[in-house]
């Protein structure tokens, strides 16, 4: 087994070489840019520290070289401005919100983590973190950053509103590598040698050290969470992705990849892994329900590094270095497992992201209850449940209901219920409440109430949850039957 000191300067020196995970953009379509064009060939744009308005989320790209970071718009691939980070910059990711950009600066005895606002391209804080920090990943909400610090066997736990360390959280195994929080945010899996340590983010305690073959390397989680995958570093005799079930908190499949299989990429359907083969140069494509690899796509004299998904599954985006041609970045188009686009750099690439605006899934049940009796009534429940991954800010949901309702929660005009909903952490419910007095002589009359969400913050990419109807059938206020 490779010594944890070997094994940092190792990822150490893969760091300052490799380019890292590229993420889509929401708008990505078949008319935008397969590749991020590089300095040299995009348009001018604006000097670090300006930035333009761009409609589209952007993408930045981490020049190792002179460390700038540029910002493009992801979608049409031009220049929209620049923000110069500290020498020696290793990894950058975005806020949920896409509002800031956390640069992380390694190889200190305290590394720095630099707080960039993509509104002006300026640093607007620094926070002193562990030795060694380089990776780091940011809650689904955004108020917490985990930082990894490989040589103090740590992670470092940052309130982002108050740009402050508020804990220090002991791994339990020699060199942690990376992070990956929970899609509910209750959980961070950080990996290490030998294993998958699991914090609790509500008290920022281990609560779980999962057995892991080798040494584990990047972390994904399937969308719903029900499960999460680790591939090995391992150089020979690779035990390859670990697939781990969160709820037992076990392995419960491993499945051969071949030599060192550093970067992995879950789909957004949760169906497909794409996990590279950085030996081999090639990537291995999982089909997630059956374990077992569909297809391999092979990169000529070039390494795969970082792989990212765009919100929609249809592109991956390749990080690829190779001693002769330099770095590139590469589009491979889902539906075929074929590489679509290049884009190549002379530039050292350290790391590459898109922000993604936040989502926020707001699902709707209705219940309804008779109250049969001489003043008989139905009483309905409205249940708002998000199922994130980001904290709901604001939500409306406006109701259909009988004349004469009546509520306690939401306002009623005629026929109409308004019933607003405020913040909502994700995986946590609230509910709403309509009375429908019944008629005396109903006679079969049909109460029917739908609700809708018709407003919600952040954005409500899933439709299918937005409505829920019940309707309940009185003969009399003593005799009334709810479906």
């Amino acid at each position: 087994m490779t010594s944890p000191a070997s094994r940092f300067r190792r990822r150490a020196g893969r760091a300052l070489l490799a380019a890292a995970a590229v993420l889509g953009a929401s708008a990505m379509t078949a008319s935008a840019v397969s590749a991020l064009p590089t300095p040299a060939t995009s348009p001018a744009g604006a000097p670090a520290g300006v930035v333009a308005a761009a409609p589209n989320p952007r993408a930045y790209v981490l020049n190792g070289s002179i460390y700038t970071v540029y910002f493009y718009d992801s979608v049409t691939g031009s220049r929209v401005g620049a923000a110069d980070v500290p020498k020696g910059t290793t990894r950058i990711v975005p806020s949920p919100d896409g509002a800031f950009l956390y640069a992380s600066k390694s190889f200190t005895p305290a590394s720095t983590i630099t707080v960039i606002s993509t509104a002006t391209g300026n640093a607007v804080g620094t926070v002193t973190v562990g030795k060694g920090s380089q990776a780091a990943a940011v809650s689904p909400d955004g108020s917490r950053l985990y930082a990894v610090n490989g040589p103090d066997q740590t992670v470092s736990v940052v309130d982002t509103a108050s740009r402050t360390v508020t804990a220090t959280v002991p791994v339990g195994g020699p060199d942690p590598q990376e992070a990956a929080v929970s899609p509910n945010g209750r959980e961070v899996y950080v990996s290490h040698t030998g294993g998958v340590t699991v914090i609790d983010t509500a008290t920022s305690t281990v609560t779980a050290t999962i057995p892991v073959p080798g040494e584990p390397e990047t972390i994904a989680f399937a969308p719903d969470g029900t499960r999460a995958y680790a591939t090995n570093s391992v150089y020979r005799n690779n035990p390859g992705l670990a697939v781990i079930d969160t709820t037992t908190r076990s392995v419960t499949e491993t499945l051969p990849l071949g030599g060192q299989s550093f970067a992995l990429a879950v789909s957004p359907d949760g169906n497909r892994a794409y996990a590279a083969r950085s030996l081999d140069k090639a990537i291995s494509v999982i089909d997630l329900d059956t374990t077992t690899v569909t297809s391999t796509i092979a990169f000529d004299g070039q390494r795969p590094q970082r792989l990212a998904f765009t919100p929609d599954g249809s592109r991956l985006y390749v990080t690829r270095y190779s001693g002769g041609s330099g770095y590139s970045l590469s589009t491979v188009d889902t539906a075929t497992n074929t590489i679509s686009g290049n884009s190549q750099w002379g530039a050292t690439i350290r790391d590459v992201v898109v922000s993604t605006p936040p989502s926020a899934d707001l699902g709707l049940a209705l219940a309804a209850t008779p109250r049969p009796g001489l003043n008989g009534r139905i009483d309905y429940t409205i249940t708002a449940t998000n199922d994130g991954p980001a904290r709901l800010t604001t939500a409306t949901v406006t109701v259909d209901v009988p004349t004469g309702a009546t509520s306690t929660d939401c306002q009623v005009d005629g026929t109409t219920a308004t019933c607003p909903i405020t913040t909502l952490e994700p995986g946590t419910s609230t509910t709403r409440h309509i009375t429908v007095p019944i008629a005396a002589l109903s006679l079969g009359t049909p109460y029917t109430v739908t609700a809708t969400r018709t407003a919600s913050s952040p954005t409500d990419t899933n439709t299918a949850n937005d409505t829920a109807a019940r309707t309940c059938t009185a003969t009399t206020p003593l005799l009334v039957n709810c479906d």
